[in-house]
This record gives structure tokens, C-alpha cells and sequence, in this order.
């Protein structure tokens, strides 16, 4: 249900806090882990509703407040019971889910030669319908797909998405728009968040989570990142005054990553110049102006397909 009721050790009723899914995100991003004592990720101010509250009431509540759990607490703060969204009730989303899959994925060849990269297969599917697939069962049944390369592949094996249960409109590159460009081709067509992943990235994220998330925090652009470590294989010298002052064996150093999922509101796509433009340089572009990406922790399964050992691994591990 992702959330956990905190009690006190000798009162396994009396709740003094709780933690969310979302609670333990912003911790990583504060530098917590998963070591952290519990009492340094509580949330001691939550919502909560009294027995005598009914039904349509806290589903009120938890609709207004954008929360998908409401304790029942007495005068005493003793736990009486827990609403919960139905999963019905957060499934079906107007959002569109944008998928970007125009590449020519040259460093995928000749595997790309002649097929897109998004429809190389993975058990017997291409990626993008592992993509689409989680997207739909995450509650999103409206979908826009960027072509340029080989776009006929894509279309033809997708349509307009209606033997899937969903609705699919395609953008066509006339020239290559880079990881941002297309994005701009949504003004105007849509007033409510849209996400945005590339079309060679694979999770098991519920990616209601980041729209939610992006939602909550009131955000016009939020980017999911993770934390990657690299094992240097060598023995890492340091030197001072031409003089070794310490040997490092083969250190590991972490870094967070882009992995290529965002939610965007509507109001970036004027920002977005009709040409080629990458995601960095449009972030760049956006901090000029004072907007900045809030940072979503993606600590689910992730695989980005960019090299042919890339490939060969996701194909091993499933």
C-alpha cells in the first residue's frame, strides 16, 4: 500500500507518525539511505481523519489533498482503521504519456540497421510495447509517440493503439529534433502534466508514482534520477609535491544519473524552440530563466538499451 504506520514500542495502537513511498524518495535525495534511523524519515504532521467520518468523506479528503491513505485515529490518536484509495480510483489518467523514439541508435548496429531501436525485441515483444505496457497498467491510456527513423515499423506494428485498449497519435520527424525538440509539438494540446520517457528505457516503475510526485510538489519540471556507482579496476595514486601519498584501491565512486523519464507541465512546451534541441541543453535553457527540474529517486528496476552489451545484458536477465 506504500505506507507504513509508525506506533509507539509499548502501544502498538497509538500511531505517532508515517512514512510514504514518497516520504522515503525525498530522503534519498537528502542524502539518507537505507540505514538511516526511522525516526530521521517520520512524518509527524499527516492527515487523518476521526471514526466518525464517513466514507465519501475521506475519499473527499484524500482526493483534495492528493493522498492515497487516510488513518482513522480517536481522541487518543489510537489507530481505529486506514482508508485507501481504491486502485480503481487513481487508475484511469487523461495525462498523456509521451514516448520519444526517433533515434537511429547507432551504437546499437547493426541490430538498428534496419529497425528502430525501440522495436528491437525483448521475449518475443518489442521494447516499446514493454514501455506502453507498463504505462497502461499504470493507469495511462493516452499516448504520443515521436518517429523519424524507420517510423513505418513503429506504426504499423502499434496503429492507433486500438487492438492494445489504448489511443496512440504519433509525431513524425521530418529532421531528427534531438531528446527535447519534439516535446514542443504538445502546446496547446494538452492543459494537464504530461510524462516524458525515452523509448529505449525500461522500468518497473509505476509511473503514476512520478506524475503524482510531480503533482505534490507543485513542480513545472521534475526529472527521475538514480544513484550509479563505478569501481575504478585501478590502484588510484595521489600525489602531492611529487610525492605518493596514498595508494587507493580500485575506488568506487557515485554519482546521480539521468535516466531519461520527466514529467513536464504544460507551460514548458513555449519554452521548447522549434528545432533540434537535447535535454540538457533545454535544461539549461530552462535554469536561465529561473525554472528548475525537481528530482524524482528512481530506486525501482532500470535498464537503458544505448550499447549492444546494454542489449545483450537486458536480454540475459530476462
Amino acid at each position: 500500500l506504500q505506507i507504513v504506520l509508525i506506533s509507539k514500542k509499548n502501544n502498538l495502537k497509538k500511531i505517532i507518525g508515517t512514512i510514504t513511498d514518497g516520504d522515503i524518495r525525498r530522503s534519498f535525495i537528502r542524502g539518507y539511505n537505507i540505514k538511516t534511523n526511522i525516526t530521521e524519515v517520520l512524518r509527524k504532521k499527516y492527515f487523518f481523519c476521526s471514526p466518525a467520518s464517513s466514507t465519501e468523506k475521506a475519499f473527499s479528503i484524500m482526493k483534495k489533498k492528493l493522498i492515497r491513505h487516510l488513518p482513522v485515529l480517536d481522541n487518543k490518536n489510537n489507530l481505529i482503521g486506514l482508508h485507501c484509495l481504491d486502485f480503481e480510483e487513481i487508475k484511469t489518467k487523461k495525462n498523456i504519456f509521451f514516448i520519444m523514439a526517433g533515434g537511429f541508435g547507432k551504437r546499437l548496429m547493426p541490430y538498428t540497421k534496419n529497425i528502430p531501436k525501440p522495436m528491437l525485441k525483448l521475449n518475443g515483444k518489442p521494447i516499446l510495447y514493454h514501455i506502453i505496457k507498463n504505462a497502461k497498467d499504470s493507469g495511462f491510456n493516452n499516448f504520443v509517440i515521436s518517429t523519424h527513423f524507420k517510423s513505418d515499423a513503429i506504426m504499423d506494428y502499434f496503429q492507433n493503439g486500438k487492438k492494445f485498449e489504448i489511443n496512440i497519435k504519433y509525431i513524425k520527424e521530418k529532421e531528427p529534433l534531438g531528446t527535447a525538440g519534439s516535446i514542443k509539438y504538445l502546446q496547446n494540446k494538452t492543459n494537464l502534466p504530461f510524462v516524458v520517457t525515452n523509448g529505449d528505457m525500461l522500468t518497473n516503475l509505476n509511473y503514476s508514482d512520478i506524475l503524482e510526485f510531480h503533482i505534490k510538489n507543485k513542480s513545472l519540471c521534475t526529472m527521475a534520477f538514480r544513484n550509479h556507482n563505478y569501481e575504478n579496476p585501478y590502484g588510484v595514486v595521489r600525489i602531492k609535491n611529487s610525492k605518493i601519498y596514498q595508494i587507493i584501491e580500485k575506488p568506487v565512486s557515485s554519482s546521480f544519473i539521468n535516466t531519461g523519464l520527466y514529467v513536464f507541465d504544460p507551460k514548458i512546451c513555449k519554452h521548447i524552440p522549434k528545432r533540434f534541441i537535447n535535454m540538457d541543453e533545454l535544461i539549461e535553457k530552462l535554469k536561465n530563466k529561473k525554472i528548475y527540474f525537481n528530482a524524482f529517486p528512481l530506486h525501482e528496476d532500470w535498464n537503458d538499451i544505448g550499447t549492444k552489451e546494454d542489449y545483450k545484458i537486458m536480454i540475459d536477465n530476462n
